[in-house]
């Protein structure tokens, strides 16, 4: 198994690998794009409530709505006007989600057939694998071949569970700073766990904002200790796969440090988007994109890894 420290192969999920493909329960996770619709049918209570211009907001770009809340409402942890829900109570709804998503059993989901053609392979401990998604379908790959491979989530994860006061109303700090109590452990617990938690100590799981630049309220110091992990390997790999993730660079914590890495990078995803990002940000490095999705370029991947 690698170490942190070992030079070698980087592979970043986003969310593109998840939304297709067969082998997930209920349904594959959304694209950012669909997210808003999918919550204002999941819980009406709260982001069906919304003020008209405050959803058209969403609709057209998740992230920008929920800045709007966020920078408007830092510090709130409930509600603050009837029809804006603070940024808190939208997470808490994201965080039950996002629990949904699970694989059905048939051992057909696009991770386990990734994870298991690279262990056939003898690759698996010669590669990194890091995702911003909030769910576990990648560990639960790993899981169902047996494999303990620790996998890097700078944004955390939906079983990533603070440990440590219950939050009350009026606890939040300054823009960014967060919900930190000293002596806090943030651990990965089971799904019913995590709902029994959430409806029992109020907070929701260690999971950044899904805003611009990914903010945090929950679990801070272990999602910057993901993210600094992250930017080292990505300094220091060989090569560098990219799936599914569209290229966003005011995430600069991700999209900064995969520029700015001297490995040869290999995308799938939207090929535009994809050299577009190249052109501007990687012009003087080999950039390749490789295939639109994700099943399509397994193989590949296998083989360039």
């Amino acid at each position: 198994m690698m170490h942190s420290g070992d030079s070698g192969n980087v592979v970043v999920f986003g969310a593109g690998a998840s939304a297709f493909g067969p082998g997930v329960h209920p349904k594959n996770p959304p694209l950012g794009n669909r997210l808003f619709n999918e919550l204002v049918q999941c819980f009406p209570e709260v982001w069906g409530a919304m003020q008209p211009d405050l959803a058209a907001r969403f609709e057209p770009d998740f992230e920008a709505g929920m800045r709007f809340i966020w920078q408007a409402y830092p510090m709130a942890v409930q509600p603050a006007i009837p029809g804006i829900p603070a940024p808190y109570e939208l997470m808490k709804t994201m965080g039950e989600y996002f629990l949904q998503f699970e694989p059905d059993g048939t051992r057909s989901d696009l991770y386990l057939r990734f994870v298991n053609a690279l262990y056939k392979n003898s690759k698996l401990d010669k590669v990194r694998l890091a995702t911003l998604n909030y769910e576990n379908l990648l560990e639960s790959a790993l899981s169902a071949i047996g494999q303990a491979h620790r996998v890097l989530r700078p944004h955390g994860a939906v079983n990533w569970w603070v440990h440590g006061p219950t939050l009350r109303a009026g606890v939040g700090r300054a823009l960014g700073q967060g919900f930190h109590c000293v002596g806090q452990r943030v651990r990965p617990i089971r799904r019913t766990d995590v709902l029994r938690s959430m409806k029992n100590e109020g907070k929701y799981p260690a999971m950044a904002i899904y805003m611009p630049g990914k903010r945090t309220q929950m679990g801070q110091r272990k999602l910057l200790n993901h993210r600094i992990r992250f930017q080292r390997i990505v300094s220091i790999a060989e090569r560098i796969a990219v799936v599914g993730l569209r290229p966003y660079p005011p995430d600069e914590h991700i999209w900064g440090a995969l520029a700015h890495a001297p490995a040869d990078l290999y995308y799938v995803g939207d090929q535009a988007a994809f050299e577009d990002w190249r052109k501007e940000f990687r012009c003087d490095r080999k950039s390749v994109w490789i295939g639109p999705k994700f099943e399509k370029a397994i193989n590949k991947l296998v083989s360039i890894l």
